[in-house]
């Protein structure tokens, strides 16, 4: 290997070194050693983490050391595979680059929802966020597997990120009207379930931003 991955020790570093030229170069070294052809090979602009796509067929995440997300994605990955209703990335190889661990996945059809939310309906919104209730409530009838990537204080998070949400959403430039109308629009639409905390839907750029607890009213099931 003729190059060498940034040192990053913390948030400050991650940021000054996201966008360096070296990631191409460490992706298409991931694909030389796992066997992976490609015509193109294109840096995603989105996300935490970096993020590859491998002309329609795979995706490659390289994941920051100094983050829990790698141990906790692969498991997640690997606990869904084929317990859902909808379908999940498969988990093709995982493995480490100089110091950084990194995935590949299968890559799913169709478009990222930030590009198209905005021309979705509301049904057709609804719909949605109903399918990824249901989705969810499949999962919970599996015990997660202890002592792995999945084990953390779950409900800690959820209202962590629910109390960021807002203050996220502002630093994007959202309109804050939309916040209001979501938990009462949601009561009536998600079909079967009734809203146990409250959840963040931003009319900007239209995006479900997803941290509530919902139950179905005919059983105990956590359908988050």
């Amino acid at each position: 290997m003729s190059f060498r991955l940034p040192v990053i020790c913390d948030a400050a570093d991650y940021v000054v070194h996201f966008n360096d030229e070296v990631w191409q170069r460490a992706a298409a070294t991931i694909c030389a050693r796992q066997g992976l052809s490609y015509t193109s090979l294109r840096r995603s602009p989105q996300g935490e983490n970096i993020i590859f796509f491998g002309d329609e067929d795979f995706v490659i995440k390289i994941f920051a050391p100094f983050r829990e997300n790698y141990l906790r994605e692969t498991e997640a990955l690997a606990f869904a595979q084929g317990k859902l209703s909808i379908k999940t990335p498969d988990l093709m190889h995982t493995g480490e680059i100089d110091g950084w661990s990194y995935l590949v996945m299968t890559r799913l059809a169709g478009q990222a929802s930030r590009e198209v939310w905005a021309r979705v309906g509301p049904c057709d919104r609804l719909e949605i966020v109903s399918r990824l209730g249901l989705a969810i409530s499949e999962l919970h009838k599996y015990a997660a597997p202890l002592q792995t990537g999945l084990d953390r204080d779950w409900r800690g998070f959820i209202e962590r990120q629910a109390r960021m949400s807002i203050d996220r959403q502002r630093a994007c430039g959202q309109i804050l009207s939309g916040w209001q109308v979501c938990p009462h629009t949601l009561k009536r639409g998600l079909r079967g379930y009734r809203q146990t905390t409250s959840l963040c839907f931003s009319t900007a750029t239209s995006m479900p931003v997803i941290f509530c607890l919902c139950k179905r009213a005919d059983a105990g099931k956590l359908a988050a």
